[in-house]
């Protein structure tokens, strides 16, 4: 007998159904005796919970259960883990273990995008919406009648708000934890405003509702919350209006039941759009002089969709054709969101052949991309978001390389004009940086201690028009600035960086700065420029001379000299005089250099033959990043170029030396120099260790600016599992010399 084809929507609908019973319990009578569960996830003000259990009636019927460690009993909160929302997890798995489930669950913290507040711990959407999925944690996430969500924005819709933009923006960055550091960073600020206000990703409220999925009332805010105190009025009157709470959620628990038994018997219904339970009145009248909402948890489609994308039981072809076909639907702007999400958590880098053709058809699509060039060009105000996703376009061949890169020169120029403490921070959170012409730079920023601090972070340019810009800063009123303005014309020092005698001679009126860190700088700089005028040669030995001076300074004036000499340069007497006075003096450091300098040789230009054995072929890394075996002829030391950014690593020394003894390790060596921070982070992201093994559980001197900003404290890096910092001056680590 010929059967007739089953509808696609008909199968869609009893799909949705099955699941929507696997989330949803059943209702049974509750026995007067059973307690209702309360679960209480207190990340700030625990004024809520307190108000709950003293006024739910009748209170032999309820039980309280607090999700957030150390919460309980006003117990201190436990030390936080690497993963901040483990505990999270973890009691999701302990819930479902012991097959408990949560009546009502009363969630109250600063809420921007993520729950945050005086636990310390943090709870995001994004965890929430992926717990919320594939029964990994039912007993918090669906299996509740009630979810009191008290926190600004929690359930906000994309419309207008009491606040603007701006003015939530300014909200979210001034967040500061228990120890005065940001919560959010700027990427995730402006992830957070454009979610509320924009028409990337979903809102709030369609968010919350795919996180609780089953949950017939959800209440929040849709703007402003009332802080914990001030919610307690509101929330009184409401619980005076409901006399017997059990009874109510025991009616709410039959009306969720009733319209499961109506849904699964009327496909028609289902499939005309979902019926949420209907408001809760009590609860709106008590709180209507505020931003209160109400909405139910709403297990559709796109739940199904989403919750699919991120199942880890799926194959990730599976899922990335999920995700292909959310962002080619309709409204598939939204999911741009989830696609962001989906490429942090699971690079394309690391795909096999069956999911990279599928990252490839998500690329191609002409749909998608064009609705994310039309999201990207809507973002020129929020450029770390912008940068996010101009790295996604870029992954998905939305967005050329060219293109990227020009993007990204752009909004680091904006950002360096800009010359505030947010843009200096967004420009050294990332990394990646384009080199940027300073003639693209307004000469305000060359000024501005902001600006100057995040060129510091960027790639150093080469061109003489930056060294002259730098050097603007050495007469500038802020002592920042000017000692800022020292370290930048220091670390980009060599033969083509356009430090002129005259700018050499302004670095050496700040070695007069009444600002300690500014002459320290100014001391450095010439250190690394190794000046030849007399009249600056005169200035550092006058540092030498003077035994009230700063010890930095004196050490390196006296490198400097030891950089003169063995660059093949020459002195005035006076200033040889100066040195063998420093050698016999009493700071052994000082008097080390000044013993080398005196005694130094220019550098010889013989050219030994490589050693045939070591010339073997080329190692691409695990990062697939070519590295070949060179020998430096003047030298015949061994090294590896990283043909990416043609940076030659030898071997490191054998005998450990300290600060200074370092640098002239390598400045003896043609061509050579300690690397720099930047140097040691691009080569660790390089795959530097696949080569040379032994730089694992060692430390390396490096160049680096401190992380205090000043030269106080030598810093060095360190390849024992990553790349540290430790402010101790008077230790002594491996020396590892790079060069071109």
């Amino acid at each position: 007998m010929h059967r007739r084809p089953v509808d696609l929507k008909c199968r869609i609908a009893l799909s949705l159904l099955v699941a929507l019973f696997v989330r949803i319990p059943f209702a049974t009578a509750k026995d007067p005796s059973d307690k209702f569960t309360v679960c209480t996830i207190t990340i700030n003000s625990d004024n809520e919970a307190k108000l709950f259990k003293s006024k739910l009636k009748p209170p032999s019927r309820f039980e309280f259960v607090e999700i957030v460690p150390g919460r309980a009993d006003d117990k201190a909160a436990p030390e936080k883990t690497a993963d901040s929302e483990n505990w999270f997890k973890n009691a999701c798995a302990q819930l479902k273990e012991r097959k408990k489930s949560c009546d009502m669950v009363i969630l109250s913290g600063h809420f921007g995008g993520a729950f945050f507040g005086s636990s310390g711990q943090r709870l995001t959407l994004e965890t929430l919406e992926q717990m919320g999925c594939n029964s990994a944690c039912p007993g918090i996430m669906n299996s509740p009648k009630e979810v009191f969500l008290f926190g600004c924005n929690t359930l906000a819709g994309k419309g207008a708000n009491t606040r603007t933009p701006e003015q939530y923006r300014a909200v979210l960055r001034a967040e500061v934890n228990e120890n005065g550091d940001r919560v959010f960073t700027d990427a995730q600020v402006e992830e957070v405003v454009v979610f509320r206000y924009g028409d990337f990703g979903e809102s709030n409220r369609e968010r919350m509702s795919r996180a609780f999925s089953g949950v017939p009332h959800l209440y929040g805010f849709d703007s402003v919350a009332p802080s914990g105190k001030n919610a307690e009025e509101s929330l009184m009157r409401y619980l005076k209006s409901v006399p017997d709470y059990a009874a109510h959620l025991e009616q709410v628990e039959l009306e969720r039941a009733t319209k499961g038994m109506i849904g699964a018997l009327d496909q028609v219904h289902q499939m005309n759009g979902f019926h949420p339970p209907k408001p809760n009145p009590e609860i709106a009248t008590a709180f209507k002089s505020t931003n209160f909402a109400q909405c139910s948890g709403n297990f559709t489609e796109d739940t199904a969709g989403y919750c699919g994308v991120f199942d880890e039981n799926r194959p990730l072809s599976a899922r990335l054709s999920l995700l292909r076909g959310l962002l080619a639907g309709p409204g598939g702007t939204k999911y741009l969101g989830v696609a962001k999400q989906f490429f942090e958590r699971y690079p394309p880098e690391k795909y096999d052949a069956q999911a990279k053709s599928e990252f490839d058809l998500i690329g191609a699509n002409p749909v998608v991309k064009k609705r994310f060039a039309t999201t990207l060009a809507a973002l020129e105000k929020m450029p770390a978001f912008a940068l996010d996703l101009n790295e996604l376009g870029e992954k998905l061949s939305w967005v050329s390389h060219e293109d990227a890169q020009s993007r990204k020169k752009t909004i680091l120029a904006q950002l360096l004009n800009q010359g505030t403490i947010e843009a200096k921070d967004l420009v050294c959170s990332r990394q990646g940086w384009p080199e940027i012409p300073a003639a693209e730079i307004n000469p305000a920023a060359f000024t501005n201690p902001y600006s100057l601090e995040a060129m510091t972070c960027i790639p150093k340019s080469n061109d003489p028009e930056a060294a002259r810009k730098f050097a603007i800063a050495l007469t500038a009123n802020d002592k920042d600035a000017r000692r800022l303005g020292a370290w930048l014309l220091g670390e980009s020092s060599g033969p083509k960086s356009g430090m002129s005698p005259e700018i050499e001679k302004k670095l050496a009126a700040q070695l007069n700065d009444p600002d300690i860190d500014a002459k320290q700088m100014a001391a450095w700089a010439l250190h690394r420029s190794a000046p030849q005028d007399p009249a600056v040669q005169q200035a550092l030995a006058e540092r030498l001379d003077d035994p009230h001076e700063d010890a930095s300074v004196r050490r390196d004036a006296a490198m400097a000299f030891f950089q003169i000499k063995a660059k093949g340069g020459e002195f005035p007497s006076s200033v040889r005089e100066s040195l063998e006075k420093a050698a016999k003096g009493g700071d052994s450091i000082v008097a080390r250099i000044a013993t080398r300098a005196l005694t130094a040789h220019g550098t010889g230009s013989a050219e030994p033959t490589a050693e045939k054995d070591f010339l073997k072929s080329a190692v691409v890394s695990h990062a697939g990043v070519e590295f070949e075996p060179v020998k430096n002829p003047k030298t015949g030391e061994s090294g590896w170029r990283d043909t990416v950014t043609g940076k030659v690593w030898y071997e490191s020394k054998n005998t450990p030396s300290g600060q200074y003894g370092a640098e002239m390790d390598c400045s003896e060596k043609p061509g050579q120099e300690l690397p720099s921070k930047a140097d040691l982070v691009l080569a660790e992201q390089h795959g530097i260790r696949d080569v040379l093994k032994n730089m694992n559980d060692h430390w390396f001197w490096s160049s680096s600016l401190g992380p205090d900003g000043t030269r106080d404290a030598y810093v060095f890096v360190g390849y024992d599992g990553g790349i540290g910092y430790d402010d101790r001056n008077d230790g002594r680590y491996s020396v590892r010399c790079v060069g071109r």
